[in-house]
């Protein structure tokens, strides 16, 4: 097996997606459970998901774990497990997603 970088940080380009509510304070906005999507995006998520079930799989992960900054720092083998796939599934699926401008990865 090939060792890859164990954290990898994650900053959403090309998928343009707007928090709801900014908390000014210590307290949690109520609505950051959701995300908004230009129709464009969408779109693009459309044709994602038929191109590539994965990198569409292992995106889904990534938006539904980010921070507020839309980043998150993760390993490789974290998102295998909990898309309930294999590592290197997930690494050729992030590098689609990068290919593609869903993503970009700052190590």
């Amino acid at each position: 097996m090939r060792n890859v970088s164990i954290l990898t940080l994650l900053v959403f380009i090309g998928v343009r997606m707007v928090n709801a509510v900014v908390p000014l304070g210590k307290e949690k906005a109520a609505t950051f459970g959701w995300l908004q999507f230009e129709k464009k995006a969408l779109g693009e998520l459309t044709k994602l998901s038929m191109a590539s079930p994965a990198a569409m799989g292992t995106l889904m992960y990534l938006v539904n774990h980010m921070s507020r900054s839309n980043a998150l720092v993760v390993s490789q083998q974290a998102i295998a497990d909990g898309i309930g796939g294999k590592r290197e599934t997930v690494n050729r699926a992030l590098r689609y997603l990068v290919q593609h401008n869903f993503v970009q990865i700052i190590k």
